[in-house]
């Protein structure tokens, strides 16, 4: 993907408040790896950091705390299950209609959504997926 492309795809990720700012934007020389950091331009330890890979996948996705405070309550859980499985089927067409939905829990402020892959009937271990 071309530097553009991947920019655009970095934003698409999460939501990036309007008042921060790119801070670093970052390419490989092979083309392998694309980094980019936007910042709080008056809260130094508010940030987003995205790392993709040279094709547009997700390899990190980094928010401060503090950021993620700000953001937390835009959505209800079932909006943010929905999200999380959109984000599935852009990274990883398909994914989601392979593997079943194990649990669907809330940690301290967090949903954390698993999928695990069924065979006849029974779960295999050591498949599937979580958000």
């Amino acid at each position: 993907m071309h530097n553009k492309e991947l920019l655009y795809k970095a934003r698409q990720i999460c939501v990036i408040p309007s008042e921060y700012q790119l801070e670093i934007e970052d390419y490989s020389e092979d083309g392998s790896r694309a980094i980019f950091a936007w910042k709080h331009p008056d809260e130094e330890e508010m940030g987003i950091w995205i790392e993709l890979d040279g094709n547009g996948h997700l390899l990190d996705l980094t928010k401060d705390k503090s950021t993620a405070e700000v953001h937390h309550n835009l959505f209800n859980q079932e909006d943010l299950k929905n999200k999380a499985l959109q984000f599935v089927e852009i990274h990883y067409p398909g994914a989601v209609n392979k593997f079943m939905e194990e649990h669907v829990h809330k940690i301290d402020e967090n949903l954390r959504l698993s999928y695990i892959q069924i065979e006849l009937d029974l779960p295999l271990p050591f498949t599937g997926f979580y958000i």
